[in-house]
């Protein structure tokens, strides 16, 4: 299955000047596709084929009333969600998960604890860490690691982050999406070489930045 991991935002990101724009894909132009306020959905358009059973795993925090941004900004991903996978002919399934407004350690260690739980062996995960707080983010990353180190025939194809150009002039399109998979591999590089005890990690490093580059 392919299993799609994002945040939803406790902000207005609808009905903004910034939405009529698309996510102008950076050194990614997989990535283009038409105004969204959700990066995820570009991730979704890029990476989404006929036949797919995909899976949507949005992180948020327990809304405060129905009215609540968390409501709002979720209603409407998941009707766009929807909406693309029919499109795509995809079957789709939205996996609503909740956190409480806590960023405490311990809150932190139980999100990444129910989290591992949404994936399987054999998925082909997806992830957008655009949204969320801090401490967030980095459980959305240690989970991405247990995906790609842990998990059966699992593995994380791609990540996705989105960004708004604040030197951009008013009224332009300030959007815009990268794609960050490298830095994701990037760690994993890191930890093999800590497990292989290379003689100069340093300059191994250094090598390999010029050879991306």
């Amino acid at each position: 299955m392919k299993r799609f991991l994002t945040s939803i935002p406790r902000q207005k990101i609808l009905d903004t000047d910034d939405a009529a724009f698309p996510y102008i894909p950076v050194e990614a132009d997989e990535l283009l596709y038409k105004p969204v306020p959700f990066p995820v959905l570009a991730l979704m358009n890029a990476c989404v084929s006929a036949g797919d059973k995909v899976a949507l795993i949005a992180l948020r925090l327990d809304p405060r009333s129905e009215n609540d941004l968390s409501n709002v900004n979720f209603r409407a991903l998941s009707e766009s969600a929807a909406e693309l996978c029919a499109e795509k002919g995809a079957e789709l399934e939205i996996i609503d998960f909740r956190v409480p407004n806590d960023e405490t350690i311990t809150a932190q260690l139980s999100i990444f604890g129910e989290l591992i739980g949404k994936f399987s062996p054999g998925d082909e995960v997806f992830a957008d860490l655009t949204y969320g707080t801090k401490p967030q983010m980095l459980s959305q990353f240690f989970a991405l690691n247990f995906v790609s180190e842990a998990l059966d025939g699992a593995s994380v194809v791609k990540v996705v982050y989105g960004s708004l150009d604040f030197s951009a002039a008013p009224g332009t399109n300030r959007k815009r999406i990268y794609d960050i998979t490298p830095l994701f591999m990037m760690n994993r590089i890191v930890n093999r070489l800590g497990e292989f005890g290379h003689p100069d990690p340093v300059d191994a490093i250094r090598k390999l930045l010029v050879f991306v580059k």
